[in-house]
């Protein structure tokens, strides 16, 4: 890591991709029992068949539709979702798995493996998003959130950038001597959105979200974008009450806020402004398809059907203080225009 004070998101990316001694790039257990969080995919099976459900309508509609998965985690939700699609007869032309951790591309791999070894032909990592055209479905569950983000905190009515630095052999919080310019920008934008932010407000600002969604949808012709993820509104995501921030770390099923302990064997992420992805979205051509919570996105693709007796699932991923309503669905459309059955009975795009 380089010396000196630098921003906090050149901290949190080293500490999350750092070949071999970042968290997502070491060997260690992340996802499960044995890690430090759970995603829904591993709840329970039923998430992943309700995000086929919604993957099949598309690739019902469009022609060699492919799908492509953003961090596969334990490859989890691609076996469920093949196994699913290929009961459904509506499997993909080609299924990818963007990944650029070799420990979890291990994982996936024996996952496959072990669920749905006559589908292996199928499956092909890649480290980049595809340079060829293609239609079909882009999906992504808890992505965004580990982003790396710039942080800030007003004083005295000026946006400052919040830093990191390393003193005494520990990691500290500091301020850097000049703001990014582009955080300026987007923290006056915000408050010209929803109003002046108050004397030692601290957040933080994903400033590159518009490079990071033109990769992953450039070479995509037709179909849509699918996100699931932790996050708010714009206006809720900086409400006066929430003045330190979304920022949130996991260590061993411990969640805290203190990104400088336990570097490169803890989680760091802070929760999605829908909002600025939506506006990000716009600007690039595409349209907002949906963007519903997380219980109300299952809902509309059968999960009541589909879960039968899994209570347990049930809660943990539908209701409101768990991840029900915490999570959102969001899709964008790009020259595709069907309305989308996972947004059909809520649909909260006026919000955005």
């Amino acid at each position: 890591m380089k010396s000196g004070t630098i921003s906090f998101a050149e901290f949190m990316h080293y500490a999350l991709y750092a070949p071999d001694t970042g968290y997502y790039t070491s060997t260690t257990p992340k996802i499960g029992a044995r890690g430090d969080f759970i995603t829904a995919p591993e709840v329970s099976p039923i998430f992943n068949q309700c995000v086929a459900t919604q993957c099949q309508q598309v690739i019902q509609d469009v022609p060699d539709a492919v799908m492509v998965e953003i961090g596969a985690g334990l490859g989890t939700m691609a076996a469920d979702m093949l196994q699913y699609l290929q009961r459904a007869g509506c499997l993909p032309k080609h299924y990818y798995i963007l990944e650029i951790s070799p420990w979890l591309r291990q994982q996936q791999k024996q996952k496959l493996q072990q669920q749905v070894p006559d589908l292996l032909p199928l499956v092909s990592w890649i480290d980049k998003p595809l340079s060829q055209p293609f239609n079909g479905v882009i999906v992504g569950n808890e992505i965004i959130d580990a982003l790396p983000v710039h942080r800030f905190k007003i004083e005295e009515g000026k946006i400052r950038e919040l830093g990191a630095a390393c003193e005494q052999g520990q990691f500290i919080e500091k301020m850097l001597d000049q703001t990014n310019p582009k955080l300026i920008e987007r923290v006056q934008q915000i408050q010209a959105n929803i109003g002046a932010l108050p004397d030692g407000y601290c957040s933080e600002v994903l400033l590159d979200i518009d490079l990071w969604l033109a990769q992953q949808t450039h070479s995509l012709q037709k179909g849509i974008v699918l996100l699931i993820d932790y996050g708010y509104a714009q206006k809720e995501y900086y409400a006066p009450y929430r003045n330190t921030g979304t920022l949130r770390c996991h260590y061993q099923h411990q969640a805290h806020d203190t990104p400088f302990i336990h570097v490169g064997e803890q989680d760091i992420t802070a929760h999605v402004d829908f909002t600025a992805l939506a506006e990000t979205a716009l600007n690039q051509g595409l349209m907002i398809s949906g963007y519903t919570t997380q219980a109300m996105f299952l809902a509309a693709c059968g999960f009541s059907e589909k879960a039968q007796d899994q209570a347990y699932a049930v809660r943990r991923l539908t209701h409101p203080t768990l991840m029900g309503e915490l999570f959102k669905a969001i899709a964008f459309g790009k020259n595709y225009d069907q309305s989308l059955m996972g947004f059909q009975f809520h649909d909260m795009k006026q919000f955005l």
